[in-house]
């Protein structure tokens, strides 16, 4: 499987200013700040891009570590780097079987390399500052039982989606096409839509179609406004996960054990 996403793509900087781009500065600039969304299992999180180094294949071969924590499951070479690999499937249950869509992220860490094996990377997107909800911004009653009670999320995403597509709408609400239109009754001809579904007759004398028009002037119908067409907006809710919580929560490998596998790999 190849990268999902090239690494260029991930190393935009974080916190883009938008305006209206009219130049003429008289909307406020709206901060962004660009975010991966992902699964772990059955839990759809997010994290910064700005803390995303690469986006991999996951490794074939890693090594086991003895009497590391349930968290760390091995250490294995990335471009040159020996990479502490982090199963973040413990920290988050319920997880389901092995993905066949998985990639494996590579943190941006001076200190300790350290990579995590996520099932489906759905993409970045860029979120308003508005739109990102911290944690202390909620009662604890209000959090307890929720994604903000975990402690390796520190906040909440929130972003609209459209529930339909109202051009496929308009498309499918069309007329029938000949194929599938019913034929039960007598079809009306090209002559008479065009006609509007005026009568006509044939005079004997000179073998001409004459149409017959009523002198009563016909009440126009009472012309209704249409109603304006509302989209359904649906409000999505994303948990923000805190990359440095959950490598601060999964432990570290020794660097004894770093420096023997490295040791052992450049033999």
């Amino acid at each position: 499987m190849s990268s999902d996403l090239p690494d260029g793509l991930l190393g935009s900087a974080d916190g883009d200013r938008e305006g209206d781009g009219s130049g003429g500065g008289d909307e406020e600039e709206r901060t962004f700040h660009r975010f991966l969304f992902l699964e772990i299992g059955r839990h759809e999180l997010a994290i910064p891009v700005a803390d995303v180094r690469a986006v991999t294949d996951p490794p074939a071969e890693r090594t086991r570590i003895p009497r590391t924590p349930p968290a760390i499951d091995g250490i294995t070479d990335i471009r040159g780097q020996i990479t502490v690999l982090v199963d973040p499937h413990v920290h988050f249950p319920d997880s389901g079987g092995p993905s066949a869509t998985a990639s494996l992220l590579v943190f941006d860490r001076p200190d300790q390399p350290a990579a995590i094996v996520v099932d489906e990377i759905h993409g970045v997107e860029a979120v308003p500052e508005d739109d990102l909800l911290g944690v202390d911004e909620f009662d604890p009653d209000e959090i307890d039982g929720t994604a903000l009670a975990h402690p390796l999320v520190v906040g909440l995403i929130r972003r609209e989606r459209r529930a339909r597509d109202l051009v496929v709408d308009a498309i499918a609400s069309g007329p029938a096409s000949p194929e599938t239109a019913e034929t039960d009754g007598p079809t009306e001809s090209i002559t008479d839509r065009l006609h509007g579904g005026r009568s006509t007759n044939v005079d004997d004398e000179f073998g001409v179609e004459v149409d017959e028009f009523s002198l009563e002037e016909e009440e126009a119908p009472e012309e209704s406004e249409p109603e304006p067409v509302q989209a359904d907006v649906e409000v999505e809710v994303t948990p923000l996960l805190d990359v440095d919580r959950l490598l601060l929560a999964s432990g570290r490998v020794a660097e004894s054990d770093l420096e023997n596998v490295g040791a052992a790999g450049g033999q």
